[in-house]
Parts: structure tokens; sequence; C-alpha cells
């Protein structure tokens, strides 16, 4: 007689399902031990993999690390009229900005990424025009993200000081030996994209999380991050550099382009990794998907 296994039968199905693009690697972790995991042929548990828009979340932690160390507060006023640290953790900082991966002509993320912003990120950002006071309108953006990361740098060092200074504070103790932080021609993280990791590790990071990061992050620090903010034109939560979900059992959430994804599930003791390629059209369905494994993992 075959035993059911709803979690397995949730995980199999990100890599069955065409409607939810191309999985490479799924990894759940309930009460401090892997209860699923399985990966793409030609990927394993050691492959780094983009994070993406993931690294966004990493870089609220390192912040957090810097507010209780005393060299940063949420008040540390930013290079943009009028807007403060809180702000640009909340994408709430004014900027003009066209977070647009379809449309290179378009897009501000890509000439920043990959064309003239390449050399140094933050300059590139502050080109760009600001259109509202602070704190009055959500905009997501990678270029916010990268401004922030050069404030980091201003604290840490540019460089190699920056990378030791992340793997010694943040990456290591947050689970992510392995991970490799990418830095700009200035040399400061592009925090908002290019954190490559392999999926366990990524999971492990989601488990550090679970208790609000007791012992390393300052108390209340990831509670403050994960409450609701402000919502995007899809309806969907957003904290400071998390997404926060309109989910039962409460869920807070890293999420990288193309359907990169750490849920954070403190109720049930849960975290679930999935790494791979979904489309925008896809990404409904992906959601969907996620629900299913929370849904069998409280099972």
């Amino acid at each position: 007689m075959t035993t059911a296994d709803p979690l397995g039968e949730a995980v199999s199905a990100a890599f069955a399902d065409p409607a939810l693009g191309e999985t490479l690697a799924v990894v759940v972790r309930q009460a401090g031990q892997v209860v699923s995991e399985r990966y793409a042929p030609g990927v394993d548990a050691a492959t780094t993999l983009p994070s993406w828009s993931m690294a966004k979340s990493v870089l609220h932690l390192a912040v957090g690390v810097l507010v209780g160390e005393g060299r940063l507060s949420l008040d540390t006023p930013a290079p943009l009229p009028g807007a403060t640290v809180e702000h640009l953790l909340a994408m709430r900082d004014g900027l003009v900005w066209r977070e647009d991966y379809a449309d290179r002509a378009q897009s501000d993320v890509q000439e920043m990424l990959w064309g003239r912003g390449r050399a140094d990120m933050a300059a590139y950002v502050l080109s760009r025009p600001v259109a509202h006071p602070p704190g009055e309108t959500f905009c997501y953006s990678s270029g916010t993200t990268n401004l922030l990361s050069a404030m980091v740098a201003d604290v840490v060092g540019r460089g190699d000081a920056y990378v030791d200074w992340l793997r010694a504070n943040v990456l290591d103790p947050g689970g992510l030996p392995s991970a490799i932080p990418k830095l700009d021609g200035a040399g400061v993280w592009v925090a908002s994209s290019f954190c490559f990791a392999p999926a366990p590790e990524l999971a492990r990071l989601g488990e550090r999380c679970l208790d609000g990061g007791r012992g390393w992050l300052p108390d209340g620090w990831l509670a403050e991050g994960t409450r609701l903010r402000s919502r995007d034109e899809d309806g969907d939560g957003y904290g400071l550099h998390w997404w926060v979900p309109d989910e039962q059992p409460a869920t807070f959430e890293a999420r990288g382009h193309d359907g990169q994804s750490i849920s954070v599930v403190p109720d049930l003791d849960l975290v679930v990794v999935r790494l791979g390629r979904t489309t925008a059209a896809q990404a409904p369905a992906l959601r969907c998907w996620r629900r299913s494994v929370i849904a069998a993992a409280a099972a």
C-alpha cells in the first residue's frame, strides 16, 4: 500500500506543470530540517543559481546589522532630497523609475545593470528625475536598492572591503557561505539583482528569518521590515524590501525576476524556496503552486 505524500506531490508538480515555467530547484525546510528537495537535471544542491531581486531582502538584513551597530538608522538621510534610509527600504523615495525587463529602450533597470549605469549604478540612479515627495508614492525600483547599497558601502568600504564585510556579517551568519555578491564598476554590491547562491543555502537564510534573526539582527527589525506598508499596481503587499502577501498563515517573501522566491511562514516553522524561469504571464499559476506547497506542509 502506497502512503500518500501531499508535500512531495506538490513539490513534484513544479517540475511537471508547464504552466509554471521551468523550475530548477525547490527546497522545503520545516522545524529545522529539509522535508522536501528536488532539482532539475543538471542542477544539484551545490549549484549556484541567480537570486535576482531576492538580493534586495538580503540588503535589508545587511542594513539591519548596521542599524544594530549604530552605524546607520532608518532616519539616516539618503542622497535624494528629503529622503531617508526608511524611504529607500520602503520604495517610497519619490524617484521616477521604469522597472521593465521586456523593453530595453524604455527600461531604467536594464540600462543600469547592462548599459551606461554599470560603471557606477548609484550615480546613474541619481541622474534620474524625482517626481514625488519622499513617502508619498510607492515605486518598485532596483535603482533605489543600489542607491541604498552605495550608502552601505560608504559605511563598510567598497570593493573587497564590502564583500568581506558582507561575508562576515550577513552571508555567513545568514546561512549563505557560498553566495557570490557581484559588484558594479564603483565597487558597490549590486544588491538589486546579483547575489548568486545554491537553493539549500537560500532555504537556510529563510530559516534564520523565522525567529526574526535572533542573536543576529536588532530586535523587531524583521517584524518591522515585513509589516505591510504599500501595494503595487497588482495589489501585492510590500514592506521594507520584503513582499508581504495577503495569505494565511502569515507569510513574507523575498522575490526575484523569473519567479525566484523564498517564502517564510513563521507559524508553520516553514521555508519554501523555488528557483527557475517563469514568465510574468505564468506568475499567477506559480503563486497558486506556492500556496499548495504551504497547505501541504501545514497538513
